[in-house]
């Protein structure tokens, strides 16, 4: 389970969150519960990328997992930091909070730069 569970509560009484089995938000009242993204199998690259609904691809960061555990793990905690900073993930913010976690995870930059001499 995520370290943190991030839960939105609005002033007409909805609530949203992610998911947490660990945490049933059904204690609130009935659920509606729908896919904030979906993680798929990229037969070329053979990675893992991770597609908003609507979206015809995956946002740069949000792609080349090299398991579908380490994708998942990503997922939540971008769509967890999205909801934190009230950015909806499909955004230009969205896409940057994605980056940022990235490059957080794997310690290193996305885009290299090669020196001109």
């Amino acid at each position: 389970m995520s370290k943190e569970i991030v839960i939105d509560c609005k002033t007409n009484g909805t609530v949203s969150g992610m998911h947490f089995d660990q945490f049933p938000l059904s204690f609130l009242g009935d659920m509606k519960v729908e896919r904030a993204s979906e993680i798929f199998y990229n037969h070329e690259t053979k990675l893992w990328d991770i597609i908003l609904p609507d979206m015809d691809s995956a946002w740069t960061a949000a792609k080349g997992f090299e398991g579908y555990d380490v994708a998942r793990s990503f997922e939540v905690n971008w769509l967890q930091e999205c909801r934190k900073r009230s950015t909806q993930p499909d955004t230009y913010n969205g896409a940057m909070i994605a980056a940022e976690l990235r490059q957080r995870c794997t310690k290193k930059p996305l885009i290299t730069s090669t020196k001109r001499n």
